[in-house]
């Protein structure tokens, strides 16, 4: 059994080889590389060997499939029926024309002729688009306000296939069908000003449940991240962990953590007073936590590093903010299979850094879980 090559490109060359190299001479050296006399003496020797009157050379076969539609008054609303077995160019210059695309999947194709062509899954198809833009909004709402009940859920659910059909009925039929682009700009304006309206608002409506319970609004980088620098951060801290402090004077308290102590600690920096700054120490998950889990040589040395720093620093109190809750889950096998240590060893991990905080004088509050505090408040 001979092989037989997909794509024996090779050997049209070295048959034609002579001609494409002295077609190319011509191009290079005539300086003419769009249109010109080599495109118009190929449209005409191409049309002749078709026995066509007139033939278009094109950028691509996108372009020509495009224009050959269009020649046969393609528009929106027609029904154009293809090969599954083509390049996605010709998926592309169906839909971009505004018709329906139909892929012809053969006689003994049954599922996809009983169950996907039916009206069900077709009707589905049709509404795809506004069904992926408000099954978002509506699932974020109900995943922010807790309610996952079965249920709501599957409420949900069905006013997302509503709102969708509706859509799909009043906006995107008469969008597909209209040839006059005015009226899609004016619904892009209305929604870029409702988004410009809603961004510079801090939302259409008052969250009422943010704002009673002073959400932080500072996840990452506070409103008072201004006033803040490495300034008085100790040279051995910043070379374990990411450090900030409030750089108005020396801090006295240091708050030590991942990510969650540095949602904390703008908040501290905004209510705190003279004489009781505050410094933040931060790094990656349980990167403070005592243990040899580790498995890169690199990570261990950055702990030690850290650890050292932390013993040193010139801080009264060292306040340790931690987003997994540790000993409220204390009954688990483990916290964190990524570095796969149990909660016995974070425990005692924690101890024992406690300890050597203890021992150089500080003061430790250990705070689990945290908490969010506003940094909404002016600095003095």
């Amino acid at each position: 059994m001979s092989k037989v090559s997909a794509n024996p490109f090779q050997r049209e060359v070295e048959e034609f080889h002579s001609d494409y190299m002295a077609a190319m001479d011509r191009v290079l050296k005539s300086g003419w590389y769009i249109l010109g006399k080599e495109v118009e003496a190929f449209e005409k020797e191409f049309a002749a060997y078709l026995g066509s009157a007139h033939g278009i050379g094109c950028a691509s076969g996108l372009d020509a499939l495009m224009l050959s539609l269009k020649a046969f008054g393609i528009g929106p609303g027609d029904e154009v029926i293809t090969t599954p077995l083509s390049a996605v160019a010709t998926a592309l210059a169906i839909s971009h024309l505004g018709a329906y695309l139909l892929i012809s999947a053969g006689e003994d194709s049954w599922f996809n002729r009983t169950v996907l062509g039916s009206r069900i899954f077709v009707g589905i198809g049709l509404i795809s688009y506004p069904l992926y833009l408000w099954h978002w909004p509506l699932f974020s709402f109900l995943r922010i306000l807790r309610f996952n009940s079965a249920p709501v859920i599957l409420a949900a659910t069905a006013l997302s296939f509503f709102l969708a059909w509706l859509t799909y009925e009043l906006l995107e039929k008469y969008i597909r069908r209209s040839r006059q682009a005015l009226s899609l700009v004016c619904m892009m304006g209305l929604v870029f000003s409702i988004g410009s309206y809603a961004y510079f608002k801090e939302g259409v409506l008052t969250n009422r449940l943010a704002r009673s319970a002073e959400v932080s609004t500072s996840l990452v980088f506070g409103k008072n991240s201004e006033v803040t620098s490495s300034k008085f951060c100790p040279p051995a801290i910043i070379g374990g962990l990411q450090c900030h402090a409030d750089d108005r004077e020396k801090p006295k308290y240091l708050i030590l953590g991942d990510s969650q102590s540095l949602h904390l600690f703008y908040g501290l920096v905004a209510r705190s007073n003279p004489g009781e700054r505050w410094i933040n120490a931060y790094g990656i998950g349980h990167l403070f936590l005592e243990k040899t889990q580790f498995k890169s040589e690199y990570y261990n040395g950055l702990y030690q590093t850290a650890i050292q720093g932390l013993t040193e620093a010139d801080v009264r109190l060292v306040l340790i903010v931690n987003a997994v809750h540790i000993l409220e889950h204390a009954n688990k096998d483990s916290l964190r299979i990524d570095f796969e240590h149990s909660v016995k060893s974070e425990i005692e991990g924690i101890s024992r850094l406690i300890s050597r905080l203890e021992s150089s004088g500080k003061q430790v509050v250990l705070m689990v879980p945290s908490p969010s505090i506003s940094d909404s408040n002016p600095i003095d």
